[in-house]
């Protein structure tokens, strides 16, 4: 006979990109299409030409739809590692959720996010980070306008928990 668990932690450990790191009961995700080309769990889009479709982010944050969630998708698919074309995606807007930051963050850094020209990993469209990348003109800064904030400490590369407080 197995020993029935009998503690749990009180809080979630840091864990894969794009998983909900949040125990509360404040969480909206809504679900949307990927019009696009595959793209990865924890990344940020922007909504497509349609109300309920996405898109990997572009130029302008008016039109930022939040950060994609991991789930399990397409039939019985367990190890799929992001979300393919023309399939529906988990969207994030209020909550927590863990990704990859592309440089060292913590609380009260401004959220910038890459929207083309992504260089060496860690750097990738869709991914966060906490400055301007040089002036490069390939990242956006969502933080000044946009109720998005980094909730822990996480150095480039690993993972960070990001903050969503959108309707």
């Amino acid at each position: 006979m197995t020993i029935p668990q009998t503690t749990y932690p009180s809080v979630m450990p840091i864990g894969i990109e794009g998983q909900i790191a949040d125990t509360g009961d404040d969480i909206h995700c809504r679900t949307r299409v990927n019009t696009t080309a595959a793209m990865e769990f924890g990344r940020g889009v922007t909504r497509g030409s349609a109300d309920d479709t996405v898109v990997l982010p572009t130029a302008t944050i008016a039109n930022f739809a939040g950060v994609t969630a991991f789930s399990h998708v397409g039939s019985g698919d367990t190890t799929s590692t992001g979300i393919p074309a023309k399939t529906p995606a988990n969207i994030l807007r209020k909550g927590r959720v863990t990704v990859v930051p592309e440089t060292a963050v913590a609380p009260g850094d401004p959220v910038y996010m890459r929207f083309q020209n992504a260089g060496a990993l860690p750097e990738a469209i869709g991914r966060f980070r906490n400055d301007n990348d040089g002036g490069s003109g390939d990242v956006i800064l969502l933080s000044a306008t946009l109720p998005i904030a980094w909730a822990t400490t996480a150095t480039a590369g690993n993972p960070a928990v990001l903050e969503l407080n959108f309707p």
